[in-house]
């Protein structure tokens, strides 16, 4: 596996901001604070589910949070089924 996949993988959410900006995070309470919600809610939320639409109230922005687990392992593979080589 190759450097950027390995570091691809250490991410655990994609967001995508309301200005279509997009943002990977390694931990949960860091992007709370980035989008300023309370980190318990955002993983009330996305409990059982792959990704959310979260509207903060305050703001009114909307935010799409994904999970990446799983996301970036399969994009890194062939279609012959091997992982893909430098």
């Amino acid at each position: 596996m190759d450097t950027f996949t390995s570091a691809l993988e250490n991410y655990k959410y994609l967001v995508i901001f309301p200005d279509m900006s997009c943002k990977l995070y390694q931990s949960l309470r860091t992007m709370a604070d980035d989008i300023s919600a309370s980190y318990a809610t955002i993983s009330r939320r996305l409990s059982g589910e792959s990704q959310i639409l979260y509207e903060n109230h305050a703001t009114g922005y909307k935010f799409l949070i994904t999970r990446t687990v799983g996301i970036f392992g399969e994009a890194c593979v062939s279609e012959g089924g091997e992982r893909a080589r430098e």
